[in-house]
């Protein structure tokens, strides 16, 4: 149970934030999400719900990083595992320090994609970091030569700390994503 209050705690802060936003002049661009040893940033244009700990219906003779579907509401959203995707299909990792915010919630969560986008997917990640907007980074540089289409720029905050773009639009369309058979 303290981890559903966790979660509504977690979502008034982001609610209040994004109430905010539109009175200050910092614009929230990012969902920031950890998983395995990677910092991820999706895009909240593309970025849906966040659900903790739903339960998950195994599909048989699929990928073994596609955990199965989710009921969201009477809506069934296929669910990949970050990061057994990204290990699975060898995408460098960012080892280095988790955030410290304060927003993180350690406990694995999934975020659907936005409706916007047509495709009942979600994402499970390990933990949630809160939302980011550009001024929370002070450096950024492309992703490395040869890196996936759907991996966007690098940002590295004032910890030191580098998040790693994932254009979730670009990622769904990849012929690996799609592919969810054994």
């Amino acid at each position: 149970m303290a981890s559903k209050e966790t979660l509504k705690e977690l979502q008034t802060r982001l609610a209040h934030r994004l109430q905010q936003a539109p009175t200050s002049t910092m614009v929230l661009t990012w969902l920031a999400v950890k998983s395995g040893a990677g910092n991820y940033l999706f895009p909240l244009r593309q970025a849906g719900e966040i659900l903790s700990g739903p339960q998950m219906c195994p599909v048989p003779r699929t990928k073994p990083w596609f955990l199965g579907v989710v009921n969201v509401r009477g809506i069934l959203f296929g669910t990949i595992d970050l990061e057994h995707f990204l290990r699975h299909f060898n995408v460098p990792v960012n080892n280095t320090k988790i955030d410290s915010s304060g927003l993180e919630l350690q406990a694995p969560s999934v975020v659907t994609l936005h409706p916007a986008m047509e495709v009942n997917c979600a994402i499970q990640v390990n933990a949630l970091s809160g939302l980011r907007s550009e001024d929370a980074f002070t450096e950024s540089a492309p992703s490395p030569q040869g890196s996936a289409d759907y991996l966007g720029q690098q940002f590295i905050d004032a910890h030191d700390t580098c998040w790693q773009e994932i254009n979730l639009q670009a990622l769904i369309q990849t012929s690996e994503f799609k592919d969810i058979s054994a």
